[in-house]
């Protein structure tokens, strides 16, 4: 499922597993870029990232904070994130809201 129509026309596309992060953050052309990750299991979530600064080098990603809050998995894309979202500001919750907030309190993955 993966988004193919998305693609930078100046950026040639490469395998993730052929590139690592370093690389493209060390290159000068990069600095100071806007950084944004596309997570595409079926629901295409953006997310943009600010690079701050960088720490000691580690065997696996740090993030050392963020803004918001993670979204569940399969919650619906971004409609059903909004829906999710509106269900717990709600006052009176219906019953729609009710199962949805149940749904993510007892069964969301994340």
């Amino acid at each position: 499922m993966h988004n193919s129509s998305r693609q930078h026309p100046q950026t040639p596309e490469k395998k993730a597993s052929r590139v690592k992060l370093w690389e493209v953050l060390d290159k000068a052309q990069y600095k100071d870029m806007p950084l944004e990750y596309e997570y595409d299991f079926g629901d295409c979530w953006t997310h943009e990232i600010e690079l701050e600064g960088r720490s000691d080098v580690t065997g696996y990603f740090v993030c050392t904070d963020g803004q918001g809050h993670g979204v569940a998995e399969d919650v619906g894309s971004a409609p059903g994130w909004e829906r999710l979202k509106a269900a717990y500001r709600a006052a009176r919750p219906d019953k729609e809201q009710r199962s949805k907030m149940r749904w993510y309190e007892t069964q969301a993955s994340n």
